[in-house]
């Protein structure tokens, strides 16, 4: 099978209409076409082929997949898990057969899409069937625990996305993420959490070339979220983050200019802030200057944080 599955609908769509009818119609002409008895035989299995396309179609729309499925990528063994992915979402029914040592949760590859999906068993006397769902249209709860393994916080499922993820997993939904993310009971470690996570999802939106509007709406709003709640990150580290989180959008107005010019005032040894603020405000020499005032480990660690996206490529740093 050649194409993508949107157009291999169509064609094979058409030509089974063509083949039933006999012809098909130009501008209200009809145009007749005689076809061979091999042709006609082969009806059947084309109609079930067609739809068990549709059928495969229906499961990236209810993932929320907006990539079109490239059918000639497909491998045999991710042919199977398209019929598994069916029975789970089409059908609704448990999936077996399955290994029965796998993780929670797994991302799967099916020619050029990668899905995120829940697996959890189902039967305890067949550990190889397994219940999946949407990674990001299913709660499940998720806890920081100490190390006593006792229950420390609640946290959300998001967090242990990577950057990698935001870049590769094509039914990530940002409106469900950010909607979660705020409903979590706050918390110091929490917070921690989702400020790293704000982090690598702002590293993966620069390395976008479509950059998605939803996924910056999330960061932003999980910006907001830690700049107004964690209490426990210092407030010029939330405030940075927020003011690069607009810089993305808008250039800053006077009175954003005016705080990052006083909280630098305020931060004259910190040298990673001063970097960054100076960043921010595009003076690229003066970032350079406390950019080299730092030791060759906190400057490694500097260049992979988001802010570096603003950083003038100079000889030096290339």
């Amino acid at each position: 099978m050649q194409g993508s599955l949107t157009k291999r609908i169509v064609d094979l769509d058409f030509m089974l209409n063509t083949i039933e009818g006999k012809g098909f119609s130009i501008d209200q002409s009809f145009i007749p076409l005689e076809f061979i008895e091999s042709d006609i035989n082969k009806l059947g299995k084309q109609k079930e082929h067609l739809e068990h396309l549709k059928k495969i179609k229906q499961v990236m729309d209810l993932l929320s997949v907006q990539k079109d499925l490239e059918i000639s990528q497909i491998t045999d063994q991710q042919d199977h898990y398209l019929s598994q992915l069916i029975t789970a979402f089409i059908d609704k029914k448990p999936v077996s057969g399955l290994d029965p040592d796998l993780p929670p949760v797994v991302n799967i590859d099916i020619g050029n899409i990668k899905l995120a999906l829940i697996f959890i068993h189902c039967d305890e006397e067949d550990r190889t069937k397994y219940n999946i769902y949407d990674f990001f249209k299913t709660k499940f709860p998720v806890c920081i625990m100490d190390a006593e393994q006792t229950v420390q916080d609640e946290s959300c499922q998001f967090i242990i996305l990577r950057e990698t993820d935001f870049l590769t997993v094509d039914n990530i939904d940002y409106h469900a993420i950010y909607s979660a993310i705020k409903d979590i009971k706050p918390s110091d470690v929490y917070y921690d959490q989702l400020n790293l996570l704000m982090l690598r999802m702002l590293n993966a939106y620069d390395k976008m070339i479509e950059k998605p509007p939803a996924m910056f709406d999330a960061i932003i709003s999980t910006a907001n979220l830690l700049l107004e709640n964690a209490e426990n990150l210092p407030i010029t580290i939330r405030k940075l983050n927020y003011f690069q989180v607009i810089k993305r959008d808008r250039d800053f107005n006077k009175e954003e200019m005016q705080e990052l010019l006083q909280r630098s005032t305020d931060s004259l040894n910190d040298y990673d802030f001063l970097t960054a603020v100076n960043l921010l405000l595009d003076n690229q020499k003066a970032a350079e200057f406390y950019f080299d005032q730092m030791t060759h480990e906190m400057q490694e660690s500097f260049k992979q944080y988001p802010i570096f996206h603003y950083w003038k490529c100079t000889t030096k740093q290339e």
